[in-house]
């Protein structure tokens, strides 16, 4: 749990000080700071008890699909409460973000805060959807969440998902996010939507859909290879689907015979004498031990 204190650009009062003075947002937020260290438990615990006491009424996941699976999520899983809350500062113009009266005000808050906490939104559009700090050279206006740097929450959910994928998606999501600290990308298509589970490019060329590098190597060659039921979108961007699921529970053993044949030994007497390559519909290609 990350709390947050969100203060207009133009709240002077708060977000600037005198000389060496500590601006007055500062000490708000280290006495939110004692608050949250000295209540930890409770706060984790009481808001995990209302997350339960919303899953309870009656048309929660009927009215509100995508908000019940998140309400599931963290009914279910044991909360954590981050005791550094941030400073989100909003409501300013590309001129006024770079001005020199601002700057040095802005440079105070990053030394006393540090600079992870202190998150700049020029716009309070899609304020939710991510937001991250402010980066040397980006243009963080807020104009589009679909902005790299806009896409670091969970990301869009599937309202129509049965109860199981609708679970998953969110686990997926998740990881994503609080794992892997990878923006959400669009999935393939004129349309181009975005969901939680989907990579962006970049992400996906670093191999962050696989547990190992190998494994990733393995996946590129088999998407150069063509042919047969892999789809590049879904196996390197796809965090939901079964293509890469399968090159990870298997990708290994292409670099390990011995490995391969042991492991495959119940099935039968195989010994594979080349690397098995692992595609989407569960076929390995294999040769009997002559």
């Amino acid at each position: 749990m990350v709390f947050y204190e969100a203060k207009r650009f133009v709240d002077h009062a708060a977000l600037r000080a005198k000389q060496w003075a500590v601006p007055s947002v500062v000490k708000q937020i280290d006495r939110y700071a004692t608050l949250l260290r000295d209540n930890r438990e409770k706060i984790a615990e009481s808001y995990g008890r209302v997350c339960r006491n919303l899953l309870g009424l009656h048309g929660m996941s009927v009215r509100h699909r995508e908000r019940h699976a998140l309400l599931e999520h963290v009914a279910r899983t044991p909360l954590a409460v981050d005791t550094e809350p941030r400073l989100v500062v909003f409501g300013f113009d590309a001129d006024q973000r770079d001005g020199a009266a601002w700057n040095p005000h802005r440079d105070r808050l990053f030394d006393l805060l540090g600079k992870k906490r202190v998150l700049l939104k020029g716009r309070s559009k899609n304020l939710r959807r991510g937001i991250q700090p402010e980066r040397q050279g980006t243009n963080d206006m807020g104009d589009d969440h679909t902005d790299r740097d806009d896409r670091m929450g969970i990301g869009p959910q599937v309202g129509s998902d049965d109860g199981f994928k609708r679970r998953m998606r969110l686990h997926q999501s998740w990881y994503r996010h609080a794992v892997l600290r990878a923006p959400y990308g669009a999935a393939g298509g004129v349309a181009r939507k975005y969901y939680g589970n989907m990579l962006d490019p970049a992400s996906a060329e670093q191999g962050l859909n696989f547990l190992s590098p190998r494994i990733h190597e393995l996946a590129k060659a088999r998407v150069a290879e063509g042919g047969g039921l892999v789809e590049a979108d879904r196996l390197l961007r796809n965090m939901l689907s079964s293509q890469p699921m399968c090159f990870n529970l298997f990708g290994e053993l292409a670099h390990d015979p011995g490995l391969a044949t042991t492991l495959a030994a119940p099935c039968g007497e195989t010994t594979f004498v080349e690397s098995p390559t692992c595609v989407s519909s569960g076929h390995r290609h294999q040769r009997p031990n002559s």
